[in-house]
């Protein structure tokens, strides 16, 4: 009775002119089982930033995939470009948002590290200058993108407040947005 069923469901495809295509893995269980999930998913992020890049889904995926695989600036480059497509996307400001501090812990974590016994001074050196550069970065974009404060706190707060200004009266998704970040 099955191969009676797809039998009419190819030649039904193939009447309407779109060739008939069959999902070899239906329930997604290959593609779960790779061994490099976030590599995975930053090919798929990829192609979806060539061949997507106005729709504010690439880039709010990007952001997740980015700061699961901890690539800083990255994540950071897919938040402002959510922000820059969809100013009032809820999910664009958390990301904002959470990037900010994430950021931050990752430098009190790097702060607080000691060098790697036996590290030689070669790699200790790069590691340091990809580190300031992505501080140099991170703080150029931090006072493009957020008030002026006296501390970082400060800064997200009148980002927050600013947004929920602008885009909190649109929705419960901006209010709840604005209110979760705090």
């Amino acid at each position: 009775a099955e191969a009676k069923a797809a039998s009419k469901e190819e030649k039904a495809a193939s009447k309407d002119g779109t060739p008939s295509t069959k999902d070899d893995d239906p329930d997604g269980a290959q593609l779960a089982s790779t061994d490099n999930p976030l590599g995975e998913a930053t090919k798929i992020v990829s192609m979806l930033q060539q061949h997507a890049p106005s729709h504010v889904e690439t880039h709010l995926l990007a952001f997740e995939v980015y700061m699961r695989s901890g690539k800083a600036i990255l994540a950071l480059q897919a938040a402002k470009q959510a922000v820059r497509l969809s100013p009032e996307s809820p999910a664009a400001h958390r990301n904002v948002c959470a990037m900010f501090v994430a950021c931050e812990r990752l430098f009190a974590q790097w702060d607080a590290e000691k060098p790697a016994e036996g590290e030689k001074p070669a790699v200790a050196a790069a590691r340091a200058a990809q580190r300031g550069t992505v501080r140099e970065v991170y703080a150029l974009e931090r006072d493009e993108m957020l008030p002026k404060g006296t501390g970082m706190l400060d800064r997200l707060e009148a980002y927050n407040a600013s947004y929920l200004e602008a885009h909190g009266t649109l929705s419960l998704a901006q209010r709840s947005a604005a209110g979760e970040v705090l």
